[in-house]
């Protein structure tokens, strides 16, 4: 997870988990608001700051049309409009519920079901994402995968200029190898 809890000095926050599009105006935001208000359907719409440094903030389940910011930048004068793509494969939404949001909700939601901990993820994540549970695998082993690749790479030994460390992952097989790590119990 990552958050971005703040803009040119606007606190806000950004978990990856929507599709964002910044707009900041080049004058008063009060009119380009209420236009954005009276015809977007977006998830959430914020406004910071004021004066010279106005920004808004549009949350949604995918960014503005690309005729609507021509419509936004024919109608309004703004310095710029900034998109950014969400970074978590399920996204947030508005009405958000989820069947539990701490390990004590999670064990009592599990009481009755014995669920394994891979079975109570894909609960999670097609609760908060509205999304079929069979959608919500699919998204999880394209993860794996990744996860996977990465280890396989990592073990291979990676070389870059410009990383002050370097391989680590192998530096890590040959001491486990040569048996000159503690045993941590696995």
């Amino acid at each position: 997870m990552i958050e971005i809890f703040e803009i040119d000095g606007h606190p806000l926050s950004l978990g990856g988990d929507y599709y964002e599009t910044l707009i900041y105006p080049d004058s008063d935001a009060g009119p380009l608001l209420e236009y954005l208000n009276s015809r977007i359907q977006g998830d959430e719409t914020n406004l910071f700051g004021a004066g010279d440094n106005p920004l808004i903030e549009i949350k949604g389940q995918a960014f503005l049309e690309p005729g609507f910011i021509g419509e936004l930048k024919a109608k309004f004068k703004l310095r710029e409009l900034i998109t950014i793509a969400p970074v978590l494969p399920v996204l947030s939404r508005k009405g958000l519920r989820v069947p539990f949001i701490t390990c004590e909700q999670m064990l009592e939601y599990n009481r009755d079901k014995n669920l394994a901990l891979w079975e109570l993820a894909l609960h999670y994540e097609s609760a908060r994402g509205n999304i079929h549970p069979e959608q919500a695998f699919e998204q999880m082993k394209v993860i794996v995968g990744i996860l996977e690749d990465s280890i396989a790479q990592g073990l291979r030994g990676t070389q870059y200029a410009d990383r002050i460390l370097g391989d680590q992952s192998g530096q890590f097989r040959k001491s486990m190898e040569n048996q000159r790590l503690l045993d941590g119990g696995c």
